[in-house]
This record gives structure tokens, sequence and C-alpha cells, in this order.
């Protein structure tokens, strides 16, 4: 029980300052917390439940807000907003009936509140009571001057009565007017689409034609042309004039198709795609099927409407599938003239590339006559061999060349379109994957190697010559050459492999700028992509060093040679000689597995291809040089030697050793030291070199020895002097120099041999320049 009154006016001015914020929450708690203090006073207490009913259906709560609504009611018989509100917490719940009667009393104490006679409406339109249900909605309508919801409803409604009492035509003059009255929302143009295709689909054609033709008469009229209300019931009225030939009377079907092709230029809308979706698809597929049984009235008319449509759903609705489909069925027709039967099968087949079936696009394109084939078409043929590639090795070095040259021909036709090129270079990817992986898993799986090689060779080839051919298509000839001063040089390199960069990357970068010049060393990962033409633009020379001729690589080549720039291959080592490299598997000592000793033999043609396209060769030995030209006598690029020097960090070490160090080993313990940065001469290790080391530790019991980098003491001779040896791994070449320079005596394991001699003397120069013996 209250200990003092509730004042009404301070309670509803308050609920009236949340009400006003929308502050539903907080209104319902001071609903709540309010009620215990009126308990003597009912008509407050009315009220407080009418203020917790409200708030608690704006919070979405219906169902609980319908007991407050109801005790509301009952405290405040004469208040309007109460039933109103009461009305919809039910119609929310779906029980329209007694919403309708909470509508009506609230109607009944105010008959201008505008929102009870539009809920009034939908519980009765809910009802299926038509009639009443526009009354309201008009009374609705005059209370609420440009309320959208309301207005559409009502437009509905005004159809809808039309359908119901099957006046078709009074329906489409309806839908004519109502769009010329003013714009109406997508959602209620797609209500009237669906109303026409329920009547399509039950065979009425002629008068989901007139409900189709009104929806797009009504559009076109108002100046609104829309996918939904001018592209959809065109497909829909094609549809039927296709399918019930005794339509077509109503419709020149000319006019049709191009009224058709003429919304190709309305944008995409996702109740449109929808309607297609859920109900134009099927109809289109349906209509197919009537063309296995012909046509009682063949007309050219018809073929460019059928035309139409499947062009609409490749192009619009990217159903390939569907329009190659219809289009399949049509040329089954006997009736068809040789040129309908030519224009189907370019359709078929550019239909069939869109759908990914480039086999039937084939087969297709290729019935027409060359001499009568359009540039489509022979773009469509293109297209196909294009997708066909990279499928089979064989077939793609049969075959690649010709689809080259096609496609260089269409983009002589085109020179302006930047399509084809991009369509050779995927062509020249698919080929590069597949000589380097089909050719790479016959060399592991079977052999022999030789085989294997010579096919890659052979795809190399051609990947090389078609580089070529795109970089230079018709009209295009390459810039000539480069006659200014060589001050910018561009280094493509990799740097996986930390010797080789030290001593043919970063060395020349030094010897370059040594000669004031600017250097960019660019990765190799570069040429996967165009980024690399900038770097190009920006050079005077190119120095491909040490790199496999893969197509990114030959591409990045040609490119290079295009504009006019002279370009290097530098090598240091015999890996394009495939009769002597890579070395016996056996020389390794079992520091390699077979596959990789199988990949290193498939890298040779790699190599080969890469120098082949170079301007000119630099390597670093004569051994090098001789061999290059006993290969390929009659190549006229010129070769150069440039030996490996001393790179700074070890002129820096060896200019600080101490003279003196050679008489201090007497006093202290001789240290030998043997070093290898690859996994080459393992087995002269193993078999002479090691054992050797052996005897010499066991009969010098001071000794000590250091193996650095990729070497290790055999399992075999564990038991010799273990604790004087220490392993010392790969570290970067600062550290390497002072490993070296610890020692006193410097080995290296070699065989003799021309992979040996091809080898700059880099062990020697850094066992000398530190000072070892």
């Amino acid at each position: 029980m209250s200990s003092s009154r509730l004042n009404p006016s301070e309670v509803q001015q308050q609920a009236q300052v949340l009400e006003e914020s929308e502050a539903w929450s907080e209104l319902l708690d001071y609903a709540q917390r309010q009620q215990p203090h009126s308990s003597d006073q009912p008509q407050l207490s009315g009220y407080l439940d009418y203020l917790e009913g409200r708030a608690l259906l704006e919070l979405e709560l219906s169902e609980q807000a319908e007991a407050p609504l109801r005790r509301a009611c009952l405290a405040l018989p004469d208040f309007p907003y109460g039933f109103q509100l009461l009305g919809r917490s039910l119609a929310m719940r779906e029980q329209w009936a007694p919403a309708a009667a909470a509508q009506e009393r609230c109607i009944a104490l105010k008959n201008d509140f505008g929102h009870a006679w539009m809920e009034l409406g939908r519980a009765r339109d809910a009802l299926g009571a038509t009639d009443a249900a526009l009354e309201a909605y008009r009374q609705a309508d005059k209370l609420l001057p440009g309320n959208d919801w309301v207005q559409c409803r009502l437009i509905h409604l005004q159809v809808q009565e039309a359908l119901q009492a099957g006046d078709h035509k009074a329906a489409a003059a309806r839908i004519v007017t109502l769009q010329q009255q003013r714009s109406l929302p997508a959602s209620q143009v797609l209500t009237w689409l669906d109303a026409a295709a329920a009547l399509a689909r039950c065979g009425r054609w002629p008068e989901a034609i007139q409900l189709a033709a009104a929806i797009r008469q009504g559009g076109e009229q108002a100046g609104r042309p829309s996918p939904l209300g001018t592209r959809a019931p065109l497909l829909l009225i094609a549809v039927g004039v296709l399918m019930d030939q005794n339509s077509s009377t109503l419709v020149q079907p000319r006019a049709l198709a191009g009224a058709l092709l003429e919304t190709l230029w309305l944008p995409h809308n996702d109740l449109e795609d929808q309607f297609w979706v859920n109900t134009l698809a099927d109809m289109v597929t349906a209509m197919s099927q009537c063309f296995t049984n012909g046509w009682s009235q063949h007309s050219k008319e018809l073929v460019l409407l059928v035309l139409a449509v499947a062009q609409v759903a490749a192009e619009h609705f990217n159903d390939n599938w569907r329009a190659l489909t219809l289009l399949e069925q049509l040329a089954l027709l006997p009736e068809l003239s040789d040129n309908e039967r030519r224009v189907l099968d370019e359709r078929c087949g550019l239909m069939a590339l869109g759908a990914a079936r480039p086999v039937e696009a084939n087969r297709h394109l290729l019935r027409i006559p060359k001499q009568q084939r359009s540039i489509n078409a022979e773009a469509g043929l293109c297209r196909a061999h294009l997708e066909l590639a990279g499928r089979h090795l064989p077939l793609d070095l049969q075959q690649g060349q010709a689809t080259a040259q096609q496609l260089m021909h269409q983009f002589a036709k085109r020179p302006r379109s930047s399509q084809v090129r991009a369509d050779v270079d995927l062509l020249l990817w698919k080929l590069n994957t597949r000589v380097l992986d089909d050719t790479n898993a016959m060399a592991l799986a079977s052999g022999p190697i030789n085989a294997a090689q010579e096919l890659r060779r052979r795809g190399l080839n051609l990947i090389s010559a078609l580089t070529t051919q795109s970089l230079n298509p018709p009209g295009l000839a390459p810039l000539p050459a480069q006659k200014c001063s060589a001050r910018r040089w561009l280094l493509l390199a990799n740097a996986s492999l930390p010797q080789c960069f030290l001593y043919r990357v970063e060395q020349k970068k030094e010897q370059l700028e040594s000669l004031d010049r600017e250097v960019i060393i660019l990765d190799v990962a570069h040429c996967n992509n165009w980024s690399v033409a900038s770097a190009l633009l920006w050079a005077d020379r190119v120095v491909v060093c040490r790199l496999p001729g893969t197509y990114p690589v030959l591409r990045a080549m040609g490119l290079a040679r295009r504009m006019g720039l002279t370009v290097y291959y530098d090598i240091d080592d015999l890996i394009f000689d495939q009769e002597n490299f890579p070395p016996p598997l056996d020389s390794y000592g079992g520091t390699i597995s077979a596959s990789l000793h199988t990949g290193l033999a498939m890298d040779a043609p790699l190599f080969q291809a890469a120098m082949t396209e170079a301007d000119a060769l630099i390597v670093s030995t004569g051994t090098l040089a001789t061999r290059w030209r006993t290969l390929h006598p009659d190549s006229q690029q010129p070769v150069m030697v440039l030996a490996n020097m001393a790179p700074p960090p070890l002129r820096r070490k060896a200019r600080a050793i101490e003279p003196l160090q050679h008489q201090e080993a007497a006093a202290d313990q001789l240290r030998l030291l043997v070093s290898s940065g690859t996994l080459a001469h393992k087995q002269v290790w193993v078999e002479e070199l090691a054992p050797a080391l052996a005897t010499v530790l066991e009969k010098h019991p001071a000794l000590q020895l250091d193996l650095v980098g990729s070497i290790e003491w055999p399992q075999e001779l564990q038991s010799v002097a273990c604790e004087r040896i220490r392993s010392l791994p790969f570290s970067d070449y600062p550290t390497y120099l002072r490993h070296v320079g610890r020692a006193h005596i410097g080995l290296a394991p070699l065989e003799p041999g021309i992979v040996t001699d091809a080898k700059s003397a880099i062990k020697w120069m850094e066992y000398s320049l530190m000072g070892l013996a």
C-alpha cells in the first residue's frame, strides 16, 4: 500500500518524455516501478499498464505485451490508444479476428485515427475480406497521406480484387494506371509477376501475357524502365509466345526479340535474379522441350526470339548452361535453313565456352566453314583451344604453335585488344606447367632420364618461340638495340644459394658500382607478374644470374630484348651440361636422394633454354666457356669469362690476419678445417679424405679438426678422436670466415673431372687469403 498518492499529471509528463525519446527499456522500467504505488488509483494503474504494454510492444515482446494491454483496455474502456496497441500485439501473433475487433473498438472511440484504420485493413486483408480491407485502407490513405505502405497495399488489393474476380483485363488496366500514377516498390511489381507466372505455369498463357505486358507497359509509359518491370515481363511474354504459338498472334516476335536485347543495358537487380531462379529458368528449360516435336509454324521471327532469350539468359543471368540447352534443342528442328544453323552453331559455341564446356564449343564452332566464320566465331574457337590447352603434353606440343598462331591472327584483327595477349600469356603458363610437371613425373616414375630431358627441351623450345612471337605480334616490331651508355644495370637473381649470390650477384653489383654505374638487384619472383616491366624500363642492360628458363624468366628476357636492351646471362657452374651434370649419385655419398638427383638432371634443359635466349654469356671459368662453345658450335653469342674475385668481407679479414699466426701454432694446438657449401663431393670425403684424416688424428693427439657447413664425420669413424672434432653448421659469410681464420690448414674434397674443372677456385682463394696452408 502506497504511503502517498501518485500525481497522474507528473506520471504522464515523465512518460511523455521517455516516449518522445523512444527510450522503451526505461519506459518499461518506469511503469513497472510505479505500478505498486497506484493500487488505489484504477485509472492511473490502467495508464501504467498501457505504458508497460507499449514499451514491450516496441521492444518486440508482443506475447508479454498482450496481458498489460488487456488490463489497460478494461481499466480505460474509452481510451482508444490502448485498443490500437492491443490490436497490434494480436496482429503480431497473427490472431487476426481479435486484432480486427480491437481496431474497430479503437476507431469507434476515435474515428480519425489513421494508424488504426491501417491496422484494421491489414487484419481484414489477412482474413480474406478484400472489400472490407479496401474500405479500411482507403480511410487510412485519407488520414495518412503519403504513407507508402498503405498506398502499396491499397494498390495491391485493387489489382487483387480484379484478379480474384477473373477479370484479367481490368487487373491489367489497373496495373498500367497505378504505375503511371506513382513509382512502385520492386516488391509490388514482383507480386504481380508472380501472379502472371502462376497463370503461365497452369498453361493460361493469354492471361499471363496480358498481365506481363501491363507490367512492362505501365513502367515504360511512366518513363521508369527497370530490370524487374521491363526485362522480366518481356522474358515471360517471350516464353509464352514460344511455348504457346497461338499467342504469337498477340505479339510481334521480331519486335519482342529486339525489345529484349535492348534491355541488356539495364543493371542487375536482386529481385529479378530471384524471379529468374525461382520461375523463369524452369520455364525456359520447359520451353526447350517444345522444340523436340518440331514447330507447327516455323518462322525466322521465332528463331530470332529464341536467340534473344538465350542471349539474355547467358549475358545477363550468366546461365550459359540453360541458354546452351535451349539452342541445342532448337538446332534439332529439321526445317532450319543453312544460315540459321550457322548462326546457331556460333551461338552454341560461344555459350558452351561460357558454360565451361570447351569440347562442345570446339565441336559447334568447327561446324562453321572457315570462310564463313565471323570474327566472334574465330575468337571463340581460339578460346576453346586455349581452354583445352595444358591438359596433355604431347597434344600441347603438337597443337601449341597452331593455337598461338590463331591467337596472333586475332591480335592482327584487333590490335587494340589486350585480351588476345592475355590469352597467349595464359596459354604459355599452361604449357610451362605441363612441360615442367609432366617431364619431371616421367623422369621420376619411369625414365629414361634422357628421354624426359629431350621432351622437356622440346617443350621449352616451343615456349621460347611462342614467347618471342607473343611479345612481337604482327605490326609491332621490337625497338632497335639501345646505343646509349650502359649506365643502369638490372640484375635478375635468386638468393636461394648464398655463395652464388655473394660471388656472382653482389660481387657484380660492387664491380659495376666501382665503375660509377647504377645497379638494382631484382628477385626472380617479380618475373611472375608484369611488375618486372617497370624495372626493365629503368635499365640500360640486364644480367640474368643463374636462373632456370621457365616461362616467366623467358618472358622477362624477351620483354627486355623487345625494349632494345642487351641481355646477358651469368653462370658459374656446369649445370647446363646434361651429359656431365649432375655427377653420379654415388659421388654425393648418400647426402641427396635419387629423386633430388633426378631433379638436378632435369634442370639442365631449363638453364640451356635461358642461356640460349641471351645476347651474350658471362661465365666464371674458361672450362665453362669452352664447354658451351662445344655444345653450341653454331652459336654467335659472345662468351666472356669473368672470374670470381675476393668479396669485401674476405678482403677485410685477409688484411687483419696476424702475420705471426703460424709461428704461434707450434705452441698451440694445430687446427685443420674442412668446409663445404654444397652436397657434392661427399663420396671422396667419406671414402678417401675422412679415413686419411682419422689416421692423422690418431697419430697426433693434439691435432684439432673443424667441419664447417654441409659436411659430417662418417658414422664408421665416430670412435676416432671425436672429442677433437667440431661440427659447425651453415652460417652467414662473416661467421664462416671467423671459423676459417681459427684454422691453420684448409682442406676441400674434390674429384677430378670436368665438373670440378669448371668450378672457380673459391676454397683455395678463401683459405689462402685467410692465411691457411
